[in-house]
């Protein structure tokens, strides 16, 4: 029912026993709730964005969010099942469970839950520190996994819960919680307990949809992973996104480009690592790739050129991006000669 770690990067469980006695002492506790009060001061925008001041409804709940029953040690599990289910995913906690959950922690590593995620072929992607942009994406359909200290900072209590609601006018945030479907926090209370676990947090999406509160950073660490876990198709999607809506991003760009060499697609490869290096000419790895996007093709007098120039940027000859013009000086010892 209840998440305890070590750290913010791990999970276990504890009784509900202490969650009653740590919660009498938790509210005489008072603290500085600065993203409740900016939320309260300005209310939040549908779409994710505050900065036009307009905001949206005060009152916002994901109602047909499902339920999964917090056992002892398996408030990950649930959580993890109860996002799951609602992006279109039906998810078996007991399953999940045996993914994620570790008994020498006794709880659920954030590792194993973000890797769970990608097993469904979605992003899980980090919420910012944020209660205006919460409410937003609430307001847009997103329910957001969290993670909460009930405890106090030296005698922590983790536990992940997942809030589905804000209502501004009672100043509650509303959660899948426990053994609780709608259990409602006050929102300093809430907010004291989310920041206590470093406002950690994750949301769930298709890799063609890019939420509003995704940055570019956030999104390619996203889907940075599926290069490397047999997905490829997965991150392709999620950098062409990426690149509809960060346009000038080289490192999208890059990230396509890779996983078209990885797939075999040359041709599309050196199409991508182009406009890499108009992107950013400055650095040497789109002129690295595209050399060897070339040299897949058998261009080898093509290559050279990129080859070169990749070498002449880099820091020292011990550098990986000399691969390509050593590639070809093997070949055609008269290669990159000057």
């Amino acid at each position: 029912m209840i998440s305890v770690a070590r750290t913010a990067a791990r999970t276990a469980c504890a009784r509900t026993v202490c969650l009653l006695v740590l919660a009498l002492l938790l509210g005489a506790c008072a603290s500085r709730t600065p993203l409740t009060d900016d939320l309260s001061r300005h209310g939040f925008s549908e779409h994710g964005s505050a900065e036009n001041g307009s905001a949206g409804p005060s009152v916002i709940e994901l109602t047909d969010v499902p339920f999964h029953p917090q056992r002892r040690y398996q408030c990950g599990p649930a959580a993890l099942a109860t996002v799951l289910e609602y992006a279109g995913h039906p998810a078996d906690v007991a399953q999940l469970r045996d993914r994620v959950y570790v008994p020498a922690r006794r709880g659920s590593l954030q590792p194993e839950m973000r890797a769970a995620v990608r097993d469904y072929g979605l992003l899980p992607l980090a919420h910012p520190a944020d209660m205006r942009m919460l409410a937003s994406n609430l307001a847009q359909g997103y329910p957001v996994l969290v993670m909460q200290n009930l405890g106090f900072e030296r005698l922590p209590i983790w536990h992940y819960a997942v809030v589905v609601g804000i209502d501004l006018e009672a100043g509650n945030v509303i959660l899948r919680s426990g053994t609780q479907q709608r259990e409602t926090l006050s929102l300093k209370r809430f907010e004291r307990s989310w920041a206590r676990a470093a406002h950690w947090g994750m949301t769930l999406h298709a890799p063609d949809a890019v939420p509003a509160h995704a940055t570019e950073q956030t999104w390619l660490q996203a889907a940075a992973p599926f290069e490397q876990t047999g997905s490829p198709g997965v991150a392709e999607v999620a950098y062409s996104a990426a690149l509809e809506r960060w346009p000038q991003s080289f490192h999208a760009q890059m990230g396509l480009g890779n996983v078209q060499y990885q797939r075999g697609r040359f041709d599309d490869a050196e199409v991508a690592f182009r406009r890499a290096t108009t992107l950013d000419a400055a650095h040497p790895a789109g002129w690295h790739n595209l050399a060897w996007a070339l040299i897949r093709q058998q261009r080898f007098s093509d290559a050279e050129a990129p080859a070169r120039q990749a070498a002449a940027m880099a820091a020292d000859e011990s550098s990986r991006y000399r691969s390509a013009l050593e590639a070809l000086q093997a070949q055609h010892p008269s290669a990159g000669n000057e």
